[in-house]
Parts: C-alpha cells; sequence; structure tokens
C-alpha cells in the first residue's frame, strides 16, 4: 500500500493530461472511469492476501463463496448503473463487485483461519488515508492549472510530497524507511547484473 496507494493517487489527478498524451484526447471520456479504477485496485493487495491465505490452508473451496457474491454483485449493479451513466457506471459496479469480494474473502479467511487481525486492515489504513488526502490537495491546485505540462508536474510533485509528510505525520515513519530500504536494495541487485555484463 506504501508504493500503490501514492500511484493510484498521482493517475487520479494526472488522468486527463496522461490519457490526452499516452493515448490520445477523444479517450478524454473514459477519464471518470479511470478514476474509478483508481479506487477499485486498492481492494487488490488485501483480496489477494485473503485468497492466497486461504488457498495455502488447504480452504480453496472457501473463495468460492466470494466469487459467488461478485458474481451476484456484478449482475445486480451493471445494468442500472451502466444504464445511467455507461462506462463510468460499469466501473462504479465493479468497484462495488470487488469490494463485495474483498469484504467477503477478509471475513471467509478470519472464520477459516483466525489468521487474519484487524491489524492486518490497519496497516492500509495510514497509506490510504494519506494518498485520499494528499490527492486532494494536490487535485484542487492542480485544476487552477491551464498548461497541461505543469499541470502534469504539480499534481505528480504535491501527490508525493504530501503523500511522504502526511505518512510520517502519521505514524508510518517506520514503514517509509523500510520501504526505502527494499527499494535501494532492489536498484542494487538490479545494478550488479548490469555491471557483471560489461
Amino acid at each position: 500500500y506504501l508504493l500503490l496507494a501514492p500511484a493510484c493517487a498521482i493517475l487520479f489527478v494526472t488522468a486527463p493530461v496522461l490519457v490526452t498524451y499516452l493515448i490520445g484526447p477523444k479517450w478524454l471520456p473514459l477519464v471518470p472511469a479511470l478514476r474509478v479504477m483508481c479506487f477499485t485496485v486498492l481492494a487488490v493487495p488485501i483480496l489477494f492476501a485473503s485468497g492466497a491465505l486461504l488457498v495455502g490452508t488447504g480452504r480453496a473451496h472457501l473463495v468460492g463463496i466470494a466469487t459467488g457474491v461478485q458474481l451476484a454483485a456484478l449482475f445486480i449493479t451493471i445494468p442500472p448503473l451502466s444504464g445511467r451513466w455507461g462506462v463510468t457506471g460499469a466501473a462504479y459496479a465493479d468497484c462495488i463487485a470487488v469490494v463485495l469480494l474483498t469484504l467477503t474473502l477478509v471475513v471467509t479467511a478470519r472464520f477459516a483461519t483466525r489468521l487474519v487481525g484487524f491489524r492486518v486492515l490497519k496497516s492500509a489504513v495510514v497509506p490510504l488515508v494519506a494518498a485520499v488526502s494528499s490527492g486532494g490537495i494536490a487535485f484542487l491546485i492542480a485544476s487552477s492549472i491551464q498548461s497541461d505540462a505543469v499541470r502534469l508536474l504539480a499534481g505528480g510533485c504535491f501527490t508525493s510530497v504530501g503523500y511522504v509528510l502526511i505518512v510520517a505525520v502519521l505514524g508510518g515513519r517506520s514503514g517509509l524507511l523500510d520501504l526505502a530500504d527494499i527499494v535501494r536494495s532492489v536498484v542494487r541487485r538490479s545494478a550488479v547484473p548490469a555491471a557483471s555484463q560489461m
């Protein structure tokens, strides 16, 4: 979450500019759906961890409960939401279905294994609060800027810097230091093979 949350916040803030320059202005109507997906993807780490826990403890069949909830949610929500808001409505329906899938997996894993504690879920709170806060501030600032390049730069910078500061203030400084160590280690390891090939 320390990496995923700010990445989603930056994508949310800079989506119109990125879509315009990467795939063209004719795709701008998809920006609201992309922004909804920025929230949807935040459920994925908890979803994968809960599913892996059930599979790893020999209870893979219980994943079917959550899948059934997701399919039912899609069946119920896609027709009215996509009929009302088009592609963006379908993105909202998918978000609802993924959230329900994740909640069902967490509850199922908790009751089936007793290994999912609230401490695990609590670890996501600080990055999410920091990402939403810094993204909201950056969105307000960037929306008043006319130049696309400056808006892109300002949105990315304000979100990144604000995120780090808010995480540190909310007590996540050790997590940031651990993340920095992991990134340094990855960079060092990827630099060694490149140097040995020369």
